[in-house]
């Protein structure tokens, strides 16, 4: 036994509504995504204000001044001296 033509059409009809439930889907992912990648963006660029105070580029090399907090701990991690002393928990 085949396929009725009204069966068919219902099924036609009925994919056709999938497909476009689908559809509408994908754009909502789409732009979620592309909203996502935007806040990412501004994030990232709000934590390098945060963080630098000047930035240079000499070639292909980027030369960061950082602010004062970040500049310590920086210089902290060169120097190790932020290091706990071997000795101090005993």
């Amino acid at each position: 036994m085949g396929i009725t033509y009204d069966k068919y059409d219902s099924l036609v009809v009925e994919y056709k509504k999938k497909e476009q439930d689908l559809l509408l889907e994908l754009e909502g992912h789409s732009k979620a995504d592309e909203a996502f990648l935007i806040s990412c963006s501004s994030l990232r660029n709000q934590l390098l204000r945060f963080v630098l105070a000047n930035a240079t580029v000499n070639g292909e090399k980027l030369l960061p001044q950082l602010k004062t907090p970040f500049a310590g701990i920086l210089l902290c991690n060169k120097n190790e001296e932020w290091l706990p002393r071997l000795d101090s928990n005993q």
